[in-house]
């Protein structure tokens, strides 16, 4: 049989893969930031190269040809070929709550949510006391977009996140959502509300990353520099300071290049993948690649 038009008849069959391609952060050694930037060790966003061939991603010139090994010197060790960005531009999708992750023989396993309320669960009283059997997570769903916030890719990517970064992270995705409605209502010469979580997936969040280290504690990746919504202080630079003693650089930008039109062909794929995925936040819960991640002991944001 040579006529596949037949195939078109399970177009109702078609459901979201249970399994969604991913990427992860990759912390570097816990060495001093001298040591780090003297023996050039990789840190960074990491997109396994065949977790890039399932969402077809077209890869930018600063996304970096990487080899990178895992759990070295471990029964598990692995050697992991893919690509390594220092700086992103992305769409958040959806995103979890704060879990807790439990180590199993087959990867990390979700528990149950950190928090509840503001206030800490059980599973998170857990994480606070062995963080070699459990660790605190969060999950993005992201779609990475190019300088003219083009889509690199159709089908999203999922980002698990430790403390560190996640905290970081979500620290930064807590701000730039407030600058973006602050202009936005501004420019619409209205009181100040709230724009709703779909609102905010149309978005363009671009970070330049860079590595945080506390006293005593291990180097972990987090935002440095930021692409800010602005109207009169456009191009203008400052910086702005953070938990944990860190600082982000913030540059003006109109907010035109930082949301995406309803419209436009890209605001319409980010719309649609919203819907497909909505369940995102509860459905998608364990860490099974079993590629180690260095946590640190920083807070995550509220």
């Amino acid at each position: 049989m040579t006529n596949t038009d037949f195939l078109k008849e399970f177009d109702d069959d078609i459901t979201v893969s249970e399994s969604i391609p991913y990427c992860q952060i990759t912390n570097p050694d816990n060495l001093s930031l001298s040591q780090i930037k003297q023996f050039n060790i990789p840190w960074g966003v990491f997109i396994p190269t065949d977790q890039a061939e399932l969402v077809d991603l077209t890869v930018p010139d600063d996304f970096t040809p990487t080899h990178l090994t895992f759990d070295q010197d471990k029964p598990t060790e692995r050697h992991i070929d893919g690509f390594l960005a220092q700086h992103i531009r992305f769409s958040l999708i959806h995103r979890s709550s704060i879990e807790v992750q439990e180590k199993g023989a087959n990867g990390w396993q979700y528990l149950g949510e950190a928090y509840k309320k503001g206030k800490i669960t059980k599973y998170g009283e857990l994480a606070s006391k062995d963080r070699e059997s459990y660790r605190l997570r969060t999950r993005y769903l992201i779609l990475f977009l190019d300088e003219n916030n083009e889509p690199l890719h159709r089908v999203p990517l999922r980002l698990g996140l430790g403390a560190g970064t996640g905290g970081s992270l979500g620290e930064e995705v807590k701000v730039f959502r407030g600058e973006i409605e602050r202009v936005f209502f501004k420019l619409r010469q209205q009181p100040q509300k709230a724009l709703s979580d779909k609102a905010h997936a149309l978005t363009v969040l671009d970070i330049q990353l860079g590595v945080h280290k506390g006293d005593g504690k291990a180097p972990f990746v987090c935002p440095s520099v930021r692409l800010a919504p602005a109207i009169d202080q456009v191009g203008k630079e400052k910086v702005a300071d953070r938990k944990g003693d860190r600082k982000v650089k913030l540059v003006g930008t109109p907010i035109q290049d930082l949301m995406l039109p309803k419209s436009s062909q890209t605001g319409q794929l980010i719309l649609s993948l919203w819907d497909e995925y909505q369940d995102f936040p509860t459905k998608y819960q364990d860490d099974t690649n079993g590629y180690s991640e260095q946590e640190t002991e920083e807070d995550y944001d509220f």
